[in-house]
């Protein structure tokens, strides 16, 4: 039969001098009884959070419990707007006309759709004008994101690395794949962007009219998700 710990003290205790039996015992004996009133007190505490967790403790406590995770929702989002990273401004450039452009708007379809977003506004581009005869080339997705903000802005950047795999070449270079960690202002400029309010100079407006076009040749709307991301 396996020993425990209070069967040690006092086979410990036959070890020992006559004169030190009493001693000895009484010494571990007291450790023993206060450690065990120690653990008992842990293991209470541990019991009694889940039960507080589990919302069985009674109204008052259940009101608690809102109120706290609550207040930890608002404390998140006071860092994320301080450290200006409540938004993700993504771009994903399509590296090889291998990619077909239909397998490139599922994909990024489905990447808009990740849990780790709590928000989503996004658009699809391409680099070609009308007048070069180029529309359709080297085109790319825009994605303005709201991050959910039990995802730190690193791991929502690792999951989209996770997803584009397929889709770029090297999802390590900001020429294919690019993330920028954003606060509310330029958050702001980039949804203008997204939704076509703000696309002048560089050329930019000629290059919208080759974007109007070709989305409307390949049943692209202008813009998807959220316009009230921000």
């Amino acid at each position: 039969m396996p020993k425990n710990l209070l069967s040690v003290i006092l086979s410990s205790v036959m070890k020992e001098p006559d004169n030190e039996k009493i001693a000895f015992f009484e010494k571990y004996n007291e450790l023993h009884l206060q450690e065990t009133d120690e653990l008992i007190k842990r293991k209470f505490r541990k019991i009694l959070s889940q039960e507080y967790q589990l919302e069985r403790m009674g109204s008052f406590a259940k009101e608690l419990l809102h109120l706290e995770t609550q207040n930890e929702l608002l404390l998140k989002q006071k860092r994320a707007i301080k450290n200006n990273n409540t938004h993700l401004f993504i771009t994903i450039n399509c590296w090889t006309d291998k990619v077909s452009l239909e397998t490139f708007v599922s994909k990024c379809h489905k990447i808009s759709k990740k849990t780790c977003f709590k928000n989503v506004l996004y658009a699809f581009e391409q680099r070609g004008t009308i007048d070069d005869n180029t529309v359709g080339k080297g085109y790319h997705c825009h994605l303005l994101v709201e991050r959910n903000l039990n995802y730190k802005p690193c791991k929502c950047i690792d999951n989209v690395k996770n997803s584009c795999k397929s889709l770029v070449k090297n999802v390590n270079s900001s020429n294919l794949l690019n993330f920028q960690v954003i606060g509310h202002e330029f958050a702001k400029d980039k949804k203008n962007y997204i939704i076509g309010q703000n696309k002048t100079g560089d050329k930019k407006d000629v290059k919208q009219l080759a974007d109007i076009e070709w989305r409307k040749s390949n049943e692209i709307k202008p813009f998807y998700g959220s316009e009230n991301i921000i």
